[in-house]
């Protein structure tokens, strides 16, 4: 695989779960699994997890990703940038890899956009510009059920010219929005790439993913070599 860091970003969990001490939707699915195997290939990975995720808030969403993403606060109140997270600092060189579930999508296109309108660079210390964004299932709150503004909708197109590639993972069979939310992004990304997968379902542990992998506290998640060998083209 040819970049340096991966920031995965999970999506949205139902709030019984969230609220569960032992649940850590950063690592839920197949998203633990997918650090921990890319920790093994010497890729360092960064996953945040959403403040009140359940409710789907696309504002209070970024903001979390904002603050989460790229800094992290200490105890003596400190706040740190993103490159303290890991053992290596990332770069202005540094090939960097945004994966998302479902919602993140959209948190990570209005997270983006947002620094394209506000006239900030992509490329600086804090925003290090992503190599590529891959989304599985992605999904796009079309019809305002968790966030009223067309504001949180926004899908810069000059975001096809400052990412290399962009590449959208779907199963056929995944419904509840996922494909009308792919036609919206590909409307706004003609470029953007997608990848069509089998058996699936919405890529969620005990839903049409095995619970094949131990994520402690008997919880499970799910491996995804599929995922992997899609990254190996990044």
């Amino acid at each position: 695989m040819n970049f340096d860091y991966a920031l995965s970003l999970h999506g949205k969990p139902k709030r019984e779960r969230f609220e569960d001490p032992n649940f850590n939707p950063a690592r839920a699915n197949w998203l633990g699994w997918l650090c921990d195997t890319l920790s093994d290939q010497g890729i360092a990975s960064a996953a945040p997890c959403m403040q009140m995720a359940w409710k789907g808030d696309m504002a209070q969403w970024v903001r979390s990703l904002e603050l989460q993403l790229y800094f992290r606060r200490t105890d003596s109140g400190l706040v740190l940038p993103m490159k303290n997270w890991i053992s290596e600092s990332p770069s202005m060189h540094s090939r960097i890899v945004y994966i998302g579930h479902s919602m993140a999508a959209q948190a990570y296109f209005a997270r983006l956009t947002r620094l394209l309108e506000f006239g900030q660079r992509l490329d600086s210390y804090s925003d290090i510009l992503p190599k590529a964004l891959v989304l599985v299932a992605p999904y796009i709150d079309l019809k305002e059920k968790y966030t009223q503004g067309e504001e949180w909708r926004c899908i810069d197109p000059r975001l096809s010219d400052v990412i290399e590639r962009i590449i959208l993972v779907h199963s056929r069979e995944d419904q509840g929005g996922v494909p009308e939310s792919i036609d919206y992004i590909m409307g706004a990304l003609p470029s953007a790439e997608l990848v069509e997968l089998d058996g699936y379902g919405h890529f969620i542990t005990g839903n049409a993913m095995d619970p094949d992998y131990d994520l402690g506290h008997d919880l499970r998640g799910s491996s995804f070599p599929e995922l992997i060998r899609i990254l190996e083209t990044v």
